[in-house]
């Protein structure tokens, strides 16, 4: 059920127990010189207490604001969702392609606004993405120094055009821009991003690719390996163990790491809301100034 109030739409989600939580979304429209304006969602549980401070997320990708409901009402955090495919100019053919410079600002700048919310804990906030939104939120972190975060969850994102073998043919960002369109990809190449991001990095990722059918997840041993030889100053791949590297030579030797079969909408919505949880309850860790981090549990 949905009620429309001044400014305001309160979503109350009815779970599985029986039991109703409530959660409030308030639209923002900001003004952004490359795209004109972006539009986007803060989440907020209602009856928030005076002076209270919560854990905020970002969530970059497809289903956004479902999932940032989600995690409003059932976790009492602060969410903000950005979905490009909801911002998408006619000039663009799918949302992949705003996810270069220009879009990793926007979302540069829709994180700033959900640490600038007063009821948001500064030093306990993180971004979820949704396969092609690694890109987005790998080249925010990397590019803007400004941000600090605590977490970054990636689900199945793309590393970047070195793997497109693995991509059928006939997906739409292969046909657009195969790996020889290399000035497309030189902004949009997540394992490249990754080395340069500091804070907890969680990928999950299922045997089998929603996307990258075709390979055994080559995609996901660079990004995880670059994110343990980068300066991630923590890094595990579902309940693996955590700092580890992985067989780039022999990825088949992997197989037992990754999450069995191909996930279901709701298993991955599911595994997302855990792993949330999770990750605003652990310490905050510090970075270094410079250099690869030592890793630390």
């Amino acid at each position: 059920m949905i009620v429309f109030r001044p400014g305001l739409i309160a979503c109350v989600l009815l779970l599985a127990a029986g039991s109703l939580l409530s959660a409030e979304t308030e639209p923002l429209r900001l003004a952004v010189p490359a795209y004109r304006e972006v539009t986007t969602h803060i989440h907020r549980p209602e009856n928030l207490k005076p002076g209270e401070k919560l854990p905020g997320v970002l969530i970059v990708g497809g289903p956004g604001c479902k999932l940032a409901a989600s995690l409003v009402a059932t976790q009492r955090l602060i969410a903000i969702h950005y979905s490009p495919a909801e911002n998408l100019p006619p000039e663009f053919r799918g949302w992949e392609e705003r996810l270069g410079h220009a879009g990793q600002d926007v979302v540069h700048l829709v994180l700033n606004r959900l640490l600038a919310q007063p009821e948001v804990d500064q030093q306990n906030v993180g971004i979820v993405t949704f396969s092609f939104g690694v890109v987005g939120a790998t080249g925010a972190l990397a590019r803007h120094s400004d941000l600090d975060v605590k977490f970054l969850i990636d689900w199945e994102g793309p590393s970047g055009p070195q793997n497109l073998r693995w991509v059928p043919s006939n997906h739409k960002i292969v046909r657009n821009h195969p790996a020889s369109d290399e000035t497309f990809w030189k902004e949009r190449t997540a394992s490249e991003f990754i080395k340069k991001v500091r804070c907890r990095y969680l990928r999950v990722q299922s045997e089998v690719d929603h996307v990258q059918v075709l390979g055994q997840n080559q995609h996901a041993i660079e990004m995880l390996n670059n994110a343990t030889r980068g300066l991630c100053l923590w890094t595990r791949c579902n309940d693996n163990l955590q700092n580890i590297t992985y067989d780039e030579k022999r990825p088949e030797n992997e197989k037992r790491k990754w999450l069995p079969g191909k996930l279901a909408r709701s298993e991955m919505e599911r595994l997302v809301l855990k792993h949330v949880h999770e990750m605003t309850q652990m310490p905050v860790l510090r970075a270094k100034e410079t250099g690869p981090q030592s890793h630390k549990p």
